[in-house]
């Protein structure tokens, strides 16, 4: 049964057990009325009107399984976003834009590269240094 109806039949457990808390001669009509609803969904699914300590063993069994389907649905969320940030550079890039601040851009230095293997030393370190600090800022993919 999914998360949803789970929650539904739970909350029409607890209201069974409220009514059913109420002696029948002290029933006010809005509440025959909502029992009498309740009653062919119990019929249905129970066998029959339970009695109150069967009605809570039932309460206690569905929250607690309620509680295990939404642990298991957020460890699967969980995985599924992991995998989504491992193979899909778009939603990396979103994710990472919208966890960082950006900083206005400075120059380093005024040295000037003359040859191409001085460009490259160059951006390369901009960029090594750029990623140890964006490192040491924000959590890696593997540890979230």
């Amino acid at each position: 049964m999914h998360i949803r109806k789970g929650r539904r039949w739970l909350a029409q457990l607890y209201e069974s057990r409220r009514i059913l808390r109420v002696p029948v001669d002290r029933r006010s009509a809005k509440q025959v009325s909502d029992f009498c609803g309740l009653r062919k969904k119990l019929e249905r699914r129970l066998g029959g009107v339970p009695s109150l300590d069967v009605l809570q063993r039932e309460i206690n069994w569905w929250s607690a399984e309620i509680v295990r389907l939404e642990g298991i649905d957020t460890r699967r969320r969980l995985s599924q976003w992991k995998h989504d940030m491992i193979t899909n550079d778009k939603l990396l890039g979103r994710w990472l834009r919208s966890k960082s601040t950006f900083s206005d851009v400075a120059l380093r230095s005024l040295h000037v590269a003359h040859t191409q293997g001085e460009g490259a030393l160059a951006i390369c370190s901009y960029w090594t240094s750029f990623w140890v600090q964006a490192e040491a800022e924000n959590p890696s993919v593997t540890q979230i």
